[in-house]
């Protein structure tokens, strides 16, 4: 808070409030304790604070800035969201068909006895379905979904590109 006062570039404000971290940390030792509670201890609470706190705003920032960047493209749109989508199917065909392929080969070297070639079309299949969420909250307050919190804000971005209304430009502004 102090260092934002003082007309620093982000950087070095980054820097020195390392260089301080750094020292409070040797100044407190390893087993320092004030009360009897450790500095340690308290150090590992405020750092699992922060990080709970990036991880907290790192899910609405990725859906804002592509529902934003999608709404303010109105021209190509339909070309840049084909070759996007042609080639993540390209890239997820290619990398099941070369799973499968590993786990013949395994099947058949004598490797692993319980894999299945088909096994990895089914995970490609199982993708596809986990993309397209049925509830989007769901979706975002599973860590391992983001792909369809992905995909519904390249939706609703496609979809406000396309609307013309007050209602519209509200959200969009927003």
């Amino acid at each position: 808070m102090l260092l934002s006062r003082i007309r620093l570039a982000l950087h070095w404000q980054m820097l020195i409030s390392i260089v301080f971290a750094a020292a409070a940390g040797w100044a407190a030792g390893e087993h320092g304790a004030l009360f009897g509670l450790r500095w340690f201890a308290v150090f590992e609470f405020l750092g699992s604070l922060f990080l709970n706190v990036l991880k907290m705003i790192i899910l609405p920032l990725i859906a804002a800035s592509i529902i934003a960047s999608i709404a303010a493209m109105r021209e190509g749109l339909a070309r840049l969201g084909g070759r996007t989508l042609g080639f993540y199917l390209l890239s997820s065909s290619l990398a099941a068909l070369v799973g499968a392929a590993l786990a013949f080969e395994a099947k058949r070297a004598g490797v692993a006895s319980q894999l299945h070639a088909t096994g990895s079309l089914s995970q490609l299949a199982d993708i596809f379905l986990r993309m397209i969420p049925t509830n989007i909250l769901d979706a975002a307050s599973d860590n391992g979904r983001i792909l369809a919190v992905i995909f519904f804000s390249v939706l609703f971005g496609y979809a406000l590109s396309r609307l013309r209304s007050a209602a519209a430009d509200t959200v969009r502004q927003f």
